[in-house]
C-alpha cells in the first residue's frame, strides 16, 4: 500500500499479485483480487486499523447476545483464544 491523496492508502495490486513466487497462486490472485470477496477483505483490514469492528466481529457479538449467560463464558473464552491466535498470525506476517 501507498499513501495516496488525504492521507489514505492504496493497494498496489500488480505489485502485490507479482510479490507471490507462486505461479499458480499469482494466477489465482489476478482472478480473486476482482471478486467482491477481495474488496470486502479490503474494507475489514481498513476498519480494523480505526478500530472499527469488522463484521465477523458484529456477526460474533449478536450471536452471544442471543445465548444465555452460562453458555456465554464458554464462548467469550472460545473467541478471546482465537483472537490471541489471530493476533500472533498478524505479527508473523
Amino acid at each position: 500500500m501507498i499513501p495516496a491523496e488525504k492521507e489514505e492508502k492504496t493497494l498496489q495490486r500488480e505489485a502485490f499479485r507479482k510479490s507471490v513466487s507462486s505461479k499458480s497462486l499469482r494466477r489465482f490472485l489476478e482472478v480473486f483480487m476482482e471478486t467482491q470477496m477481495f474488496g470486502g477483505f479490503i474494507q475489514e483490514r481498513e476498519l480494523r486499523k480505526q478500530g472499527a469492528k469488522g463484521l465477523f466481529e458484529v456477526r460474533a457479538q449478536e450471536y452471544l447476545e442471543t445465548l444465555p449467560s452460562e453458555e456465554q463464558s464458554g464462548v467469550n473464552k472460545f473467541l478471546k483464544g482465537l483472537g490471541k491466535e489471530s493476533k500472533q498470525v498478524q505479527l508473523l506476517q
